[in-house]
């Protein structure tokens, strides 16, 4: 009778136990995980296809959201959170990569952002498998991605909970309905970015872009900036800022502000072009395409 307790009890435990580390596995597997990680694929899989006939699209997450390239001839989407591509710049122009056409979207607060270190990366079979499988490890653990473990521990949400790339480098991306407050989050930050604009910094950055377009005008790259429509209370944070004067300068092909163009074109937008509403960047698009002579549909 004892041993059949002794067993009758071990089995119990056992089930239990097995129980709850399916429970424990299945809550780990099925918890919210940070999205934001195919940048360097991205760039490894979009730098090698720029030739003279493509139409490259630089910028911050306003390009990466807001454009599809998938709509444009030839174009390839460029735009990652808080670029000013300039590194992108810079390594075509050291490799004498000069596509036809090269569009920057433009913020005010272009020189705090950093950059991804495109112009220092090689582009070739080992180094785009060595950055898939970190970005694999990235996207799905909690041990190697520390986001995610902190998200998992606090409980917190991600603000996105798919964010890919097509083939063309445009954002494919599901927002997470459970984020608090992100127009808030967006109206914070940008209010902080004015409050510390930096005049002298900003011009200095200018001065890097003009002096790069230079090179790209040497050889008929159409060198041109963009400033993407953005809702009326990030527009009247950003209005006093930009020195329009000087950018028609270092945007030598011209400078097109479609600042804006929010009131045309809806009011559910804030930050750039497609943050709350899918179908903008569609229709931004082929205002674009329309807009500017030099872009012919796909």
């Amino acid at each position: 009778m004892k041993r059949f307790l002794k067993k009758t009890i071990l089995l119990v435990v056992t089930f239990i136990t097995i129980l709850v580390l399916f429970e424990c596995v299945s809550a780990v597997l099925s918890a919210p995980k940070e999205s934001q990680n195919k940048f360097y694929v991205k760039y490894q899989e979009l730098i090698p296809l720029v030739n003279s006939k493509s139409v490259v699209l630089l910028g911050d997450s306003r390009m990466e959201w807001g454009v599809n390239a998938s709509q444009i001839k030839n174009a390839l989407n460029f735009g990652m959170p808080g670029s000013n591509g300039l590194d992108v710049l810079k390594y075509l122009r050291d490799n004498s990569i000069f596509p036809k056409a090269i569009l920057i979207n433009y913020t005010p607060f272009i020189h705090e952002y950093s950059n991804y270190n495109v112009d220092k990366t090689q582009y070739n079979l080992s180094t785009y498998i060595k950055t898939w499988i970190d970005y694999k490890l990235m996207d799905n653990s909690f041990l190697y991605n520390k986001k995610n473990m902190d998200i998992l521990i606090h409980q917190n949400q991600p603000f996105m909970l798919e964010h890919y790339y097509n083939e063309y480098g445009d954002a494919e991306i599901l927002l997470n309905e459970n984020y608090p407050g992100p127009v808030q989050f967006q109206i914070d930050q940008y209010s902080s970015r004015a409050s510390r604009f930096d005049s002298v910094k900003h011009k200095e950055l200018l001065a890097e872009f003009e002096e790069l377009s230079t090179v790209f005008k040497e050889h008929n790259t159409l060198f041109t900036g963009i400033y993407l429509p953005v809702c009326d209370t990030i527009n009247q944070i950003e209005k006093p800022l930009p020195h329009y004067d000087y950018l028609n300068k270092v945007f030598v092909s011209g400078f097109y502000n479609f600042h804006e163009l929010y009131d045309s074109l809806g009011q559910d937008v804030f930050m750039d072009c497609a943050h709350l509403e899918e179908s903008y960047n569609v229709r931004f698009t082929d205002y674009l395409i329309e807009y500017c002579s030099f872009l012919e549909a796909r």
